[in-house]
């Protein structure tokens, strides 16, 4: 086997690993929390945010409406020097980006996020020039993710939800 391939491989194994964790973690908090008693509560989405390596970078909760967005940095990351990292929407495939925020390196809360989250959109991080945010990015996202409903971990709660 190529060292090249090899790479790959542990590469590919690692981020396996990495969601399998995230997914574990969600699934465990979802069995401890109690139930509702008036019937299946509105389910939240989730996006697991990873980079061109396939390594998990952040983690987004929305709430059942989608009005409310959380990231959790899911490792240390820091912008290079001169940079911001910056947090954009993609509603659907070829609509263009739209900017949600700035994003500091250990996370965000929006409480009033200006569109509705909705599964099947895309979550992405750029890396922009502190003093030239515009708006759309001026490079590739360096991170993405797709928002997911969450189905069967109804009872995972979402801070700050209503």
């Amino acid at each position: 086997m190529a060292r090249a391939d090899s790479a790959a491989l542990w590469r590919g194994l690692a981020f396996g690993a990495s969601a399998l964790a995230v997914l574990a973690l969600i699934a465990a908090i979802a069995l401890v929390m109690p139930a509702g008693t008036r019937g299946p509560a509105p389910r939240p989405t989730i996006a697991v945010l990873v980079d061109d390596a396939r390594q998990a970078a952040w983690l987004a909760l929305a709430n059942p409406t989608g009005t409310r967005l959380e990231l959790r940095a899911l490792r240390p990351l820091t912008p290079p020097p001169g940079g911001r990292f910056v947090l954009w929407l993609v509603g659907e495939p070829g609509a263009p980006p739209r900017r949600l925020g700035v994003l500091p390196a250990a996370g965000l809360v929006l409480d009033q996020v200006p569109v509705l989250l909705r599964p099947g959109a895309t979550l992405g991080v750029s890396i922009e020039a502190e003093d030239a945010i515009g708006a759309l990015p001026r490079g590739a996202l360096v991170q993405s993710g797709q928002l997911i409903a969450t189905d069967g971990l109804a009872a995972l709660p979402v801070s700050g939800s209503p």
